[in-house]
């Protein structure tokens, strides 16, 4: 990589030392946080502790097949634990580094698409550095940083064929696009392939379709792609064909599977939230861009580099606001892309004198006061220290920006410093997540139940799906959906030790006449409990 001057390539690396710092800064304090990262930490656990090929190759979670996602992630943090140990910080190590390359990835795309904006590329770097959704995704043990890294890697790899032609490029593009299918499945496919469909229909290219470089990229894809899909399909039949396949890809998207999230319109708030701090400058970057591609399509030369970030912005948008199963971390991989849009308008201020604009801006913030508020108002009433502070954070940062960004050209240098700060906030606010993350694991209620638990004999958790649990016991866990079922049960083995909520155990203590029963463990929210008899 060629840098313009030894001062911009100074601060390149100042800026990756930076992410490093805060993505890797006390990343194992916290334990795995339910739901997701005892899944990823457990199934990498099992196979770092496993010589076999075939458990590396087959997820395996609870005593069972797992095909919730592809392997590459899992491989990851299993290579993780196996170099480590099986502790929180070996789980969140890909995250971490995956995060300080994908701001490399995007600082690359960002010279690629504007080469005579060189200040525009670590501006971009910045700006997703310094976001609230990268700051936490960095920072957990789940797939969306990895995920994000694969695609923007082929996204950079694509735009340079459609700009320099090269072959190289493509099959680049191929192989990225192909680990993304690892990572989280075919969706990899049909978006990277969306978005070149879309960019040759909007610019009349439609000649690339017939270029055989192309079609060796697709190749090269499927061939990274198509053996481990072919192995599970020809090794577990229907088990992977109806669990991985249609379970966790058709069916997520035709069904919702949380209904409160499934509006069209639900990730115009995600967005707006996650963003920040950068929030309030997307309406002037999207007319920077508007001004910038009417330019471009003038000129009739090369690739369109703001069509192209555009469209992959919108595209990603539109195919999880279309999805019926939504969840907050679906659209990161647009914000790299939206980070270029930004740093490319912050660097030349184009539209910063534009009244209409300014009007957007001071917009935005009042929205991000009214953020802010609430916030402040949700901590304060669930003494979430970490929440107020953010709520604060947002006011002041969302404040000062909407000054930045609509006023004079000389104090827009105040803006780094304060995407430092709401990010260093961030990192500050992360120890205070300590009080409540027993209410966000079960850390500490699952050892104890492994600790008086027979050998080799499961734990049982009442109505308490919670795969920490699973992480942290090292045991198989069976759930009791029913309060019917748990009495069957205890009725008969009386020696078994429960997981419960407290309030379920109170309830049926004294609708069921427990007696005799020992308590192991109980916190705020949690109880272990076992020798429960239940009394006529």
């Amino acid at each position: 990589m060629t840098f313009p001057t030894s001062r911009h390539r100074d601060a390149f690396w100042l800026l990756l030392l930076g992410t490093g710092i805060l993505s890797l800064w006390r990343l194992g304090r916290l334990p795995l946080l339910d739901v997701d990262e005892p899944v990823y930490g457990e199934v990498g656990r099992l196979m770092a502790a496993s010589p076999s090929l075939a458990r590396w190759l087959t997820p395996h979670f609870n005593g069972a097949l797992w095909f919730d996602k592809p392997p590459l992630f899992y491989w990851l943090v299993g290579l993780s634990m196996r170099l480590g140990g099986a502790t929180e910080f070996a789980a969140r190590l890909p995250s971490a580094l995956c995060a300080v390359m994908l701001v490399a990835v995007t600082y690359a795309l960002a010279r690629r698409a504007y080469p005579r904006q060189p200040a525009g590329s670590l501006w971009a770097g910045f700006v997703l550095a310094t976001g609230v959704q990268f700051f936490l995704l960095a920072r957990a043990a789940v797939t969306d940083m990895t995920l994000a890294l694969a695609l923007m890697l082929a996204l950079l790899s694509l735009y340079a064929w459609l700009d320099g032609g090269r072959t190289r490029a493509v099959l680049l593009c191929g192989l990225w696009t192909g680990l993304a299918c690892l990572v989280k499945g075919p969706v990899a496919l049909v978006l990277i392939g969306g978005q070149l469909v879309l960019y040759a229909a909007l610019t009349r290219r439609w000649a690339l379709a017939a270029k055989p470089a192309l079609w060796g990229g697709l190749g090269i894809c499927l061939l990274v792609a198509l053996p481990w899909y072919v192995a599970m399909t020809v090794w577990h039949g229907q088990a992977f064909v109806q669990g991985f396949l249609e379970a966790n890809n058709v069916t997520r998207f035709l069904k919702p599977e949380h209904h409160e999230t499934n509006a069209f319109w639900w990730y115009v708030p995600i967005f707006t939230a996650f963003f920040l701090p950068w929030t309030l400058a997307v309406p002037g970057a999207l007319r920077a861009a508007k001004l910038r591609n009417q330019a471009e399509r003038a000129e009739q030369a090369g690739a369109r580099p703001t069509l192209f970030l555009a469209l992959w912005c919108g595209l990603v948008f539109v195919f999880f606001s279309v999805s019926q199963t939504k969840l907050v971390t679906y659209i990161f991989p647009l914000f790299p892309a939206m980070a270029v849009l930004v740093g490319a308008m912050i660097a030349e201020g184009v539209g910063a004198e534009q009244n209409a604009g300014r009007r957007l801006e001071r917009g935005h913030a009042g929205l991000l006061a009214v953020l802010a508020a609430v916030l402040t108002v949700v901590g304060r009433q669930y003494h979430a220290a970490p929440v107020t502070l953010i709520g604060w954070g947002v006011v002041l940062t969302g404040a000062a920006l909407a000054c930045v960004l609509g006023r004079d050209v000389r104090v827009r240098r105040l803006a780094p410093g304060l995407g430092v700060g709401l990010t260093l906030l961030l990192a500050w606010a992360s120890p205070t997540w300590d009080a409540r993350a027993g209410e966000l694991s079960e850390r500490v209620p699952a050892r104890v139940a492994a600790a008086h638990a027979l050998p080799g004999e499961p734990l049982y958790a009442m109505a308490l799906k919670h795969p920490s649990l699973v992480y942290y016991s090292g045991r198989r866990v069976v759930l009791v959906d029913s309060r019917t079922d748990a009495i069957a049960d205890i009725e008969v083995h009386p020696s078994h030790v429960y997981v419960m909520k407290v309030r379920d155990f109170n309830d049926m203590c004294a609708r069921y006449h427990w007696s005799a029963y020992r308590l192991l463990f109980q916190s705020r929210t949690t109880c272990v409990v076992t020798g429960l008899r239940v009394t006529p």
